[in-house]
């Protein structure tokens, strides 16, 4: 993984796993049904879930007692990533918390706009927390997450 795209933002990772270029490839054929889309998004998914824990672990290998990781779902689209995450995820030592956010782009200006936030107060025994959502078009949706956040 490298994050040679954004060289101001160290904790971005961009994925360069053979596996997971192939299936973004495929997945930029726009006469694919909306199932293969799922399924493309799905197995991608599995391919980043494991890049990121792996490298979680090496940067807070041992979990504290009660700490949890967070799953941010940035609606609708990041729907179809929560599961493979939540696979990769789950286990008996860590316990993982599903948060949802909805944004969309206002039409003129292209910004991202709240409607929907399921996110919790302060919560000091999570110690991790992972994004999910496919549209990164131009970041703007990432980066207001990151925000809101913050």
């Amino acid at each position: 993984m490298t994050n040679a795209s954004f060289p101001s933002s160290p904790n971005i990772r961009v994925s360069s796993h053979p596996l997971f270029l192939e299936k973004l490839s495929l997945l930029r054929d726009r006469s694919l049904s909306p199932s293969a889309v799922r399924l493309l998004v799905s197995q991608m998914t599995s391919i980043i879930a494991v890049e990121a824990t792996s490298i979680q672990n090496q940067l807070s290998p041992v979990a504290t007692e009660g700490s949890k990781t967070a799953l941010i779902v940035v609606l609708r689209s990041g729907l179809a990533m929560a599961d493979p995450f939540l696979a990769q995820l789950e286990t008996e030592e860590n316990r993982v918390v599903t948060y949802h956010l909805g944004l969309f782009r206002e039409k003129k200006t292209l910004e991202p706009v709240e409607y929907y936030n399921k996110l919790p107060a302060k919560d000091e025994r999570i110690r991790h927390a992972y994004i999910v959502d496919p549209l990164i078009a131009t970041g703007g949706t990432a980066a207001a997450t990151i925000a809101i956040l913050q």
